[in-house]
């Protein structure tokens, strides 16, 4: 019976007895809180403090009740968050960042250190380490010698549709002193509204490192159709079988490739021949945010 009765010590007849009406009365008040005429179903019904009525309307089973219809606003979650701002709109994939915002950037004069940049918008997303950027693009090449060179590298692979296989072919113009291209992959075409341009998977250093989850980068260069812009996007991405950092000694995930300890040059050359093609194989959704996610937010540009 219940836990902890003690079965070594029996009970009176007279024992018995009163345990028996103990239980009925317990019971009877139980039942006559719930209603004295009728006995409880599973089917829940309001109180009743009359008699229902000959025409009282019968309550629905639960399997009547209607689907609730989603909201305006969870739809449009699902469908990504529009973004307006000149020169440009783009929808923010569900999922990727919760708004943008944009800032003005101003000019700033070439010098013996740096190439100099035309005044420019850059639209930054809120919760997503992604920021797009719009050139003027003819004023960025007359002022800049390597956007110059890399406008015009980007209008020969569009026009013959075919993405470089070269890390050191890829139009992407660098605003910071990263140091030099180490990594070059996945390189994709992806047209938008009013233009084209080209994604890929790279990674800069100015030393020497393994590849690593904190320095790669997703970036997207584009032009509009009329050439009156260019736009350069970028992305920090994830992949896990990557080391956190470019610490040699950092532990390498499961999957991973080690960085060579003697920093030979075979060993390192051998090491970013493997990462480069595990890299180039990994499929779009093991990256964090998933390509195809990033490809959506650049294929959603139009220009105004």
């Amino acid at each position: 019976m219940g836990k902890g009765l003690n079965l070594t010590k029996s009970k009176s007849p007279m024992e018995e007895m009163m345990k028996n009406m103990s239980i009925l009365i317990t019971f009877a008040l139980f039942l006559s809180g719930c209603s004295s005429s009728t006995t409880p179903t599973l089917t829940a019904t309001a109180p009743q403090t009359a008699a229902p009525s000959p025409t009282a309307t019968q309550t629905p089973s639960l399997t009547s009740l209607p689907s609730p219809i989603p909201s305006p606003e969870s739809t449009a979650a699902q469908a990504g968050i529009p973004f307006s701002a000149p020169p440009i709109t783009f929808v923010i994939p569900a999922g990727l960042a919760t708004g943008a915002s944009a800032d003005a950037i101003k000019a700033v004069a070439p010098s013996e250190t740096f190439e100099g940049i035309p005044a420019h918008e850059e639209f930054s997303l809120k919760g997503g380490s992604v920021w797009i950027d719009v050139f003027p693009a003819h004023e960025y090449a007359v002022i800049n010698k390597n956007a110059d060179d890399n406008i015009n590298l980007l209008e020969k692979i569009l026009s013959a549709k075919t993405p470089p296989t070269q890390r050191n072919d890829l139009p992407f113009i660098r605003t910071s002193p990263a140091g030099g291209r180490t990594l070059g992959v996945k390189a994709k075409i992806l047209q938008f509204s009013g233009g084209a341009g080209l994604r890929a998977v790279t990674e800069y250093t100015s030393d020497v490192r393994p590849v690593n989850n904190e320095g790669l980068l997703y970036e997207f260069a584009g032009l509009s159709d009329d050439r009156q812009f260019y736009i350069y996007a970028r992305c920090y991405i994830n992949l896990p079988f990557l080391p956190p950092d470019g610490n040699p000694t950092s532990l390498v995930p499961p999957g991973g490739i080690p960085f060579p300890q003697d920093f030979s040059a075979t060993g390192i050359q051998d090491y970013m021949k493997q990462v480069t093609a595990q890299i180039e194989s990994s499929p779009a959704n093991q990256f964090d945010p998933p390509l195809d996610m990033l490809d959506a937010l650049m294929q959603s540009i139009s220009s105004q």
